[in-house]
């Protein structure tokens, strides 16, 4: 059998260029494609409603004569959510400004008056964005707020009168682990954390491990952990949350820049003056850090400070804390807050039940005192029948609102507590927590049924 082989016709000069456009085009048609990946816009009737300017935050000054509206939007751009950031101790930190990360773009601020209707606007300036919403001098005469630069977020106040703005100093505001910045009693003086001075690079991951990463359980100690987000999970990471959450406590004036350093830098998660501003209570996180729960149950102490800086007293010390029983506490000192209307007077609660709420126990908590100098030992002041809430006071000496939860009935009940007669208590709201509508008050409320839990 013989085979038959066809010639093919010969293609003409033209057919043959078409014939190798059309496998040019082949080729190049996944990088036209890719030209083509810009972000596509909804129709304009769309776009109104979605990118309409929201409410503005408002604010009421302390004397309760202005209000302050914040403008922001809601809907950032893609430059602002493209920003690198590193999650680590539960954080998510934005590591060019050395701050949390914050995806809400404030545009601008207001003050109207309202004794005298008059609207003041803010001067932002112009090379930074608002970092926040602003706060309020105890007198409202003026706010303090921070600005965004490429250099790091910079601490600056506003006259609320005339709307004029300046820059404090030169520091650069670390609010890694908690408000950045808080006034003083005198409307001139600010409580700050800011980056320390004369920090080196940050630490780079080299992306190599110097070893494995070993987590050694104690033993005989029982946990239920949660499961959190964003953890730390090698030395590396330690080492870029202890770089960045690292700040310098420093009073800073608007009178003069001056800048007076409060005690060497460290990882401080809180401070707080007294009332009369003499002591700072003070929170700092220490090494070893955690692989398995956030920054704020790290080894940690608390402490009180003199107005320079100066350790007086330490109050608690705590290891890693990641065997705190479901709904419980840790079973030593905790809730620290000064008294109102006292100089320097702080308060804390204990765990009777050891922490742990499935424990049977008549009280669960107990609530110490201890007065300046802090030198003696502390006071018991009352007992709660279940967990201790916190404080709201009043304007009327050691008279607070004294607030404790049921965790079996998931109950919330507020009372009206004399501290110093605490057995003489008024119940004010007793309801369940599941209960957003209903309110069960005690007989004290007017207009309201009395409770019936």
């Amino acid at each position: 059998m013989r085979t038959k082989y066809y010639r093919l016709p010969q293609l003409s000069p033209a057919l043959t260029v078409l014939r190798q456009s059309n496998l040019l085009l082949l080729l190049l048609l996944p990088l036209l494609l890719q030209s083509q990946s810009a972000y596509k816009q909804p129709p304009a009737d769309v776009s109104n409603i979605v990118l309409a300017a929201p409410t503005p935050t408002s604010s009421t000054s302390p004397t309760n004569e202005a209000i302050m509206l914040v403008d922001y939007n809601p809907n950032p751009g893609i430059a602002t959510l493209a920003q690198p950031l590193l999650r680590l101790a539960g954080l998510r930190i934005n590591p060019a400004l050395n701050c949390r990360q914050n995806i809400t773009e404030y545009t601008g601020a207001t003050i109207r008056w309202l004794t005298t209707d008059q609207t003041v606007t803010i001067q932002l300036p112009a090379n930074g964005k608002l970092a926040g919403v602003p706060q309020w001098s105890p007198n409202g005469e003026k706010i303090a707020f921070g600005i965004e630069t490429k250099a790091g977020v910079e601490l600056w106040v506003a006259n609320t009168r005339t709307g004029g703005a300046l820059r404090l100093g030169s520091v650069l505001l670390n609010d890694v682990l908690g408000s950045a910045f808080s006034w003083l009693n005198d409307n001139s003086t600010l409580l700050a954390r800011v980056i320390p001075p004369g920090r080196g690079p940050a630490p780079i991951p080299t992306g190599i491990p110097a070893g494995p990463v070993v987590e050694e359980t104690t033993a005989g100690k029982l946990a239920q952990v949660r499961t959190y987000q964003d953890l730390l999970g090698n030395a590396a990471d330690e080492d870029q949350f202890e770089y960045y959450a690292t700040n310098q406590l420093v009073l800073i004036s608007d009178k003069n820049n001056g800048v007076q350093l409060l005690g060497a830098p460290g990882l401080h998660s809180s401070a707080e003056f007294s009332p009369a501003e003499n002591y700072l209570l003070v929170t700092t996180l220490q090494r070893p850090f955690s692989f398995s729960v956030p920054y704020y149950s790290f080894t940690r102490n608390y402490e009180i400070r003199d107005r320079q800086g100066k350790p007086v007293r330490t109050l608690a010390e705590y290891p890693v804390t990641d065997d705190i029983p479901r709904q419980g506490v840790v079973s030593g000192p905790r809730n620290f807050e000064w008294q109102a209307l006292h100089p320097a007077r702080l308060l804390w609660a204990e765990a009777l039940d050891g922490g742990d709420p499935t424990n049977k126990a008549d009280f669960r908590d107990k609530v110490l005192r201890l007065d300046a100098p802090f030198t003696g030992e502390p006071t018991e002041v009352l007992k709660t029948q279940h967990r201790f809430s916190g404080f709201s006071w009043t304007a009327e000496k050691d008279i607070a609102l004294l607030a404790e939860y049921d965790r079996d009935r998931r109950w919330t009940t507020t009372w009206r507590t004399d501290l110093n007669n605490p057995d003489a208590k008024t119940k004010l709201f007793d309801r369940s927590v599941r209960d957003d509508y209903k309110i069960q008050a005690g007989p004290c409320t007017p207009g309201l049924p009395a409770a019936t839990g």
